[in-house]
């Protein structure tokens, strides 16, 4: 039985926060999204009420020193960052737990030395519980541990989905990490309708398929794992037009995936498969979105991920959940979040999680002696 924040005294103790505050920034190094911090923010301030001190722990693409103005703004109080171990004040923050030796590699040394400097653990960042680094996989079973707010908010809400799906299930997923995401769509074709795929998924699969027969083969990992998919089978829906330029940017124009040429790449699906999307999209009454359609970032390219977002966002009898981080700013970016049911902090660890795959941060939490 997993404990919740609410089961543990925190009165008087240090307690070691397992955050994701790794949010996106844009070119002149502001924070784009600041949606998973102010999601995590319930929980830190549940534990100061009760008399606790935290102690942030995060991973992030940049010095966690970018994002203590405004957490410090949000908490109206003072962030301290951790030196030499040490934890000063109500609040502080260790630097990005990925810059240290062990954490990735899971290792027993690094796990015990973070728990050295808590009495108690709270996982509060289920968006990377499918990764078996130290601080999410080890650390909890050193110590006594829960999940926060956030945590036992996203298993609720997802166990909903994945225990009970509305039919039409329709699962749209895009974005890269090929490997990973093919052996969820290998899961999804067992409960879902109908499969949506673009982006550098749906590149890799229309190459292995056999249809864009111009373009490289993708890595042997990404064609092991795509053979193990029924391809033929009609839940599963790929681009049948897509939209090209070249490295020079020079070149803006839309063909079928069979015709594009090597020195070409695919970055938006077509409008041909925006109405064949939309219109499945249409009918679901349940939608779980997962992954960019194409390169949104640019303008050029953002037509055939913001009309998926209002096409979701048009199904109003559809429970509607997105995840991941570009999936995030996408929405954000299309100004539908307020039509969206669910918005997970984890792309990955929610699709594996929907997968009935076994998240080792949610594994470790069920195997510590809580008694």
């Amino acid at each position: 039985m997993i404990k919740t924040i609410r089961d543990i005294d925190f009165s008087g103790k240090v307690v070691l926060i397992r955050c994701d505050f790794n949010v996106p920034f844009n070119d002149l190094g502001e924070i784009a999204d600041d949606f998973r911090i102010r999601e995590s923010i319930p929980t830190i301030n549940y534990v100061l009420d009760q008399g606790g001190r935290v102690l942030l722990v995060t991973h992030i693409k940049n010095s966690v020193k970018l994002i203590i103005p405004l957490l410090e703004d949000i908490l109206q109080r003072k962030v301290n960052l951790v030196k030499d171990n040490i934890v000063n004040g109500e609040v502080s923050i260790l630097e990005n737990v990925r810059s240290f030796e062990g954490e990735v590699e899971n290792d027993d040394v690094f796990a015990q030395k973070l728990a050295s400097m808590a009495d108690i653990y709270i996982n509060e960042a289920f968006s990377v519980s499918h990764r078996a680094h130290a601080s999410v996989a080890k650390t909890p079973l050193l110590m006594p541990s829960c999940v926060g707010f956030l945590f036992e908010k996203e298993i609720k809400v997802l166990s909903r989905v994945k225990d009970n799906p509305w039919k039409p299930l329709v699962v749209i997923i895009g974005g890269a990490k090929v490997p990973s995401k093919v052996k969820v769509i290998k899961a999804f074709l067992e409960k879902a309708d109908h499969i949506l795929l673009g982006g550098k998924v749906a590149n890799d699969i229309l190459v292995v398929k056999g249809i864009s027969v111009n373009k490289p083969w993708p890595k042997e990992d990404v064609v092991s794992e795509i053979e193990t998919i029924d391809l033929t089978s009609t839940k599963l829906h790929l681009p049948i037009d897509v939209k090209l330029s070249n490295s020079e940017g020079s070149l803006n124009k839309i063909d079928a995936p069979g015709v594009v040429k090597n020195e070409e790449e695919i970055y938006d699906i077509g409008p041909e498969t925006i109405k064949i999307y939309s219109d499945i999209i249409a009918e679901a009454s349940m939608i779980v979105w997962a992954g960019p359609l194409g390169f949104f970032e640019k303008k050029e390219f953002e037509l055939g991920t913001k009309e998926i977002a209002l096409a979701i966002a048009r199904n109003n009898k559809a429970f509607k959940v997105i995840g991941g981080g570009d999936t995030g700013v996408a929405i954000t970016k299309f100004n539908i979040k307020k039509k969206v049911d669910h918005i997970s902090t984890g792309g990955g660890a929610m699709l594996d999680f929907l997968a009935n795959k076994e998240l080792p941060g949610l594994k470790a939490l069920k195997y510590y002696d809580q008694d």
